[in-house]
């Protein structure tokens, strides 16, 4: 045991050092203006201040949206981008805290892929191979470097883990059904988009293996156990999301998407940026689909292994994501069902995961049927997937200067606040008020006299004379669900709905005179989602450590 755990970590940390090949981009001063780039620096700045000024949720982003708070940490998880706000907290300049966090997503990433394919194969070689082709393909690379698309950067660390649990509950030890729950839980914390095709790829997955619910009732137990388990984990963002999403007009559940058209046939293979379009990413790249088709050359003998016959399943999960992104689907008809999704070729995370370790273990077994000069044929293959990885990023600045049209493509520092389309924003708020309207409270009343100040993400209201009735007060916030407007004096709540250009309007009542603070503090749901994912968190310690102890009693026995 002790050999066989040395050399996996050997294996591991080779795979680690080959995989952060992938981060040589980032010894620029500076680094890429990635499409998104901007939109998620500015959620680390914005989960930076909510932590400077206590607010450890800090799921309205300030100073977003020209300081009027934009609801970033309801919709889109805080929860990964809590590791670079604390650098950041701490005084780290913005451009290397996000570099620094590039770096640790793709060791996860390595990690991650090499532990669930350790797992599933039980072969280090195979696990090696899958990880470095998985951390270094050319989806990834697009993600990180011309995209900067935090969300699926951080999925590409949670869908081996998915896979991994599911293969346990299907195939393996139907005992660790957590694993697929905590793959679900991260990917849901990472990126929605994601996490939906994975559910729907999951779905058909399970079609294809229903058989083994039918023959093996406890796997279909657990699988439901996973789900509830899942659902009771995620619920401190799941149940508040769903909460504001159902309960308000916002452009992201407003707006109707058109899916761009599918991704063209040839150049799914290409693998090297096209800065020739501003849009497209890179196709999978040619060494995955090589390995492909290498499962050709496989002799008979061997299709009746079990793990081969997970190859095929993962290859075959492969060509149909990446076919899927083509023109082969309807995708501009299905825009009503699927809208959200935007662009097919999102499905490129998911083909390159799938042809990773089903190619991994097709070399295998190439090379246990050609076995002469197998370390060297190894050793080719690596160097490809590097050479591939470096000359890929040696053409990234040529394409953002395409993207950017002439400006600037490297960002060396950052102050801004970016919403990006403002899909979080309520459907009435007229955006060209925002710079137009000076930030300062409103009423209704000729009489009352009003003092304000912000601090700390609150907003202080101390109010005199209002001898009006209907008397109301708007507040240069953004309104959420949530919002809490209450006396300094007495802890009264005040009434608060959405006021001019969807502020928050506090409606006054027939106080005379009072001092408001404003803060958003989450509702009562909000509240008791985060007590269901820790009591959840808890039993599953506890759970688990009482197992263990169990198993250690047993085994002095």
């Amino acid at each position: 045991m002790k050999k066989i755990n040395k050399n996996t970590n050997k294996a591991l940390i080779i795979a680690i050092v080959i995989g952060l090949v992938s981060c040589i981009f980032l010894l620029i001063n500076g680094v890429f203006r990635g499409h998104d780039l901007e939109y998620h620096l500015s959620r680390i700045i914005g989960i930076s201040n909510g932590l400077s000024n206590g607010d450890i949720r800090a799921l309205i982003h300030y100073p977003g949206f020209g300081g009027f708070g934009y609801a970033n940490g309801i919709f889109y998880s805080n929860l990964f981008l809590y590791i670079p706000a604390f650098f950041k907290m701490l005084g780290w300049d913005i451009i290397s805290v996000y570099k620094l966090f590039v770096i640790l997503c793709t060791i996860a990433t390595t990690v991650s892929m090499f532990c669930a394919t350790k797992a599933i194969t039980k072969d280090n070689k195979i696990a090696f191979i899958a990880s470095v082709l998985y951390t270094l393909c050319s989806y990834r690379l697009t993600d990180v470097i011309l995209r900067a698309a935090v969300g699926e950067m951080l999925a590409f660390i949670f869908v081996p883990l998915i896979v991994w649990g599911f293969y346990e509950i299907v195939f393996g030890d139907s005992k660790k059904w957590y694993i697929f729950s905590f793959g679900f839980v991260g990917l849901a914390n990472c990126h929605l988009l994601s996490t939906i095709l994975m559910a729907m790829i999951i779905v058909e997955m399970l079609i294809l293996c229903i058989k083994r619910f039918i023959d093996d009732k406890q796997r279909f137990f657990k699988l439901i156990l996973s789900g509830i388990f899942g659902l009771s984990l995620g619920a401190f963002f799941i149940i508040p999301m769903l909460q504001q999403y159902t309960s308000a007009d916002l452009i992201i559940n407003t707006n109707e998407n058109i899916i761009s058209g599918g991704y063209p046939f040839l150049k799914l293979f290409v693998g090297l940026p096209n800065y020739t379009t501003r849009f497209l990413p890179s196709g999978i790249g040619l060494i995955l689909v090589f390995l492909f088709l290498l499962r050709f050359k496989i002799k008979r003998e061997s299709t009746r292994e079990p793990l081969l016959k997970f190859a095929d399943l993962m290859l075959f999960g492969g060509v149909i994501t990446l076919l899927a992104s083509t023109d082969i689907l309807p995708w501009k008809e299905l825009s009503p069902i699927l809208g959200s999704v935007q662009f097919p070729w999102r499905l490129f995370l998911f083909s390159s995961f799938f042809l990773s370790i089903g190619g991994a273990i097709t070399w295998k077994y190439y090379l246990k049927q050609n076995s002469n000069y197998s370390n060297l044929k190894t050793l080719l293959l690596i160097g490809c997937t590097i050479g591939s990885c470096l000359c890929f990023q040696l053409l990234c600045d040529k394409s953002l200067r395409t993207y950017w049209q002439g400006e600037t493509e490297i960002l060396t520092t950052y102050d801004g606040f970016s919403v990006a389309a403002g899909e979080y924003l309520p459907v009435t708020t007229d955006w060209s008020l925002i710079d137009l309207d000076e930030r300062k409270v409103r009423t209704n009343s000729s009489t009352i006299l009003i003092s304000s100040y912000e601090e700390n993400g609150k907003y202080y209201i101390n109010y005199k004379n209002n001898i009006e009735s209907g008397t109301y007060i708007d507040v240069p916030l953004i309104y959420y669900r949530g919002y809490k407007a209450v006396s300094k004096e007495t802890n009264e709540f005040y009434p608060i709905d959405y006021g001019y250009n969807t502020w928050c309007r506090i409606f006054l009542k027939d106080k005379e005179n009072d001092e408001i603070i404003l803060s958003y503090q989450g509702t009562r749901l909000t509240n008791v989602s985060y007590m269901i994912s820790i009591l959840t968190l808890i039993g599953f310690v506890v759970w688990k450590s009482k197992e263990k102890i169990e198993t250690n009693l047993k085994r002095k026995k």
